[in-house]
C-alpha cells in the first residue's frame, strides 16, 4: 500500500510521491509552527451533525473563533499523473507464503458523468464475496482467500485497482486471471442479473450513510470534498436504477484500460519471479503495440 500510489501516480506526483523514516524525523517543531500558522478561518468550514440548532452552534463555538484570523493558502491541483513506464514492479520479501498484488491505472475523479456507471461496474468486478474475480480466484481456482476492484478517490484524481493477497505459488496464474477478468470487462456485457445485483446492493446500503450522526457528518463533509451538492443523495436511487447494461459497457470501454496498466506484486522473488517473466512479456507488448490486455 505505501509502494502502490508511487508505481500508479509517478513518484514525483504530490499524490504518489513515498514518504520515508527521514522524511518524518527531519519535521522539527519549528516546522510544525510554521504549518499551523498558514491555517486561516476564512475558507475552512465547520460540519456538526447531532442534535443542535445552527443558534446553538454559533453560540458555542463563535466565540472561540474570533481571533482566528486569515485564509489558508489553497494549492493549485496537481498535474495529470505519470505512472511509471509499463513494467510488472516487483518487491522481494524472503520467505513470504502469499503474494500481493496490485493491477490498475489513474482514474476518472469522483465528479464523472458516468461515476455510477463506473461504480456498478467495479462492483460486478469485484466490490463483494459475489464479484467476478474474488469468484474466479477464491471460489473457483484457490488461489486466495479473496479477491477485489474498486475506483478510488483523492481531490483532484482518481485510481481504479484490482487486488489480491494470493498463495506465493499461484502468484503468476493469479496475475494472469486478474488481466483476463478486466479484458472480459472491456470486451463483453456485463448480464442483467449482475447488474440487479449491485444495483440493489447500492441502493440498500444507501441507509447507512445517514445513519448515525459520525457517519452523518462523514457523508456530507465527503460531498463537500469534492465539490458535490449536499442533495447529491436525493436523487442517487434513480441514477443508479437507471443505468443499463449499455451505459455500463460504454464505461467500462472509457474508464477501464486494456494497455498502460501499472503492475505492483510483493512476495519471494526466489519463488515468484520466474514464473512472472511470461506474464510481464505479455503485458509489456501489449502496451509496446498498444494492443488491448
Amino acid at each position: 500500500r505505501r509502494l502502490w500510489p508511487s508505481v500508479v501516480m509517478g513518484p514525483e506526483h504530490p499524490y504518489g510521491r513515498l514518504t520515508t523514516e527521514r522524511d518524518y524525523t527531519s519535521i522539527s517543531q519549528k516546522d510544525c509552527k510554521r504549518f499551523a500558522s498558514g491555517l486561516g478561518l476564512e475558507n475552512a468550514t465547520l460540519f456538526v451533525a447531532g442534535a443542535m440548532t445552527k443558534q446553538q452552534v454559533v453560540d458555542s463555538v463563535g466565540s472561540r473563533l474570533a481571533d482566528w484570523k486569515g485564509a489558508t493558502a489553497v494549492p493549485e491541483p496537481p498535474v495529470a499523473p505519470t505512472p511509471r513506464k509499463a513494467a510488472v514492479y516487483f518487491s522481494d520479501v524472503p520467505g513470504a507464503k502469499q503474494s500481493q498484488l496490485y493491477v490498475g491505472h489513474p482514474g476518472p475523479m469522483r465528479t464523472a458523468e458516468d461515476y455510477e456507471a463506473n461504480r456498478l461496474n467495479a462492483a460486478i468486478l469485484g466490490g463483494s464475496f459475489s464479484g467476478r474475480v474474488n469468484m474466479n480466484l477464491r471460489e473457483d481456482k484457490g488461489f486466495a482467500y479473496g479477491a477485489r476492484a474498486r475506483f478510488s478517490y483523492y481531490k483532484h484524481a482518481g485510481v481504479f485497482a484490482m487486488t489480491s493477497s494470493v498463495r506465493g505459488d499461484a502468484t503468476a496464474d493469479a496475475l494472469g486471471e486478474l488481466l483476463s477478468e478486466l479484458r472480459r470487462m472491456r470486451t463483453e456485457p456485463v448480464s442483467a442479473e449482475e447488474l440487479a445485483r449491485e444495483q440493489d446492493a447500492a441502493i440498500a446500503s444507501l441507509p447507512a450513510l445517514f445513519d448515525t450522526s459520525r457517519q452523518l457528518l462523514s457523508t456530507y463533509a465527503s460531498l463537500s470534498f469534492y465539490g458535490l451538492p449536499l442533495d447529491y443523495y436525493a436523487g442517487f436511487v434513480g441514477r443508479i436504477s437507471d443505468q443499463g447494461v449499455a451505459d455500463l459497457r460504454t464505461a467500462a470501454r472509457k474508464n477501464l484500460n486494456g494497455t498502460n496498466l501499472s503492475i505492483l506484486v510483493v512476495g519471494d522473488g526466489e519463488a515468484v519471479l520466474p514464473s512472472l517473466q511470461a506474464v510481464s512479456y505479455t503485458h509489456l507488448r501489449a502496451h509496446e503495440t498498444g494492443r488491448n490486455l
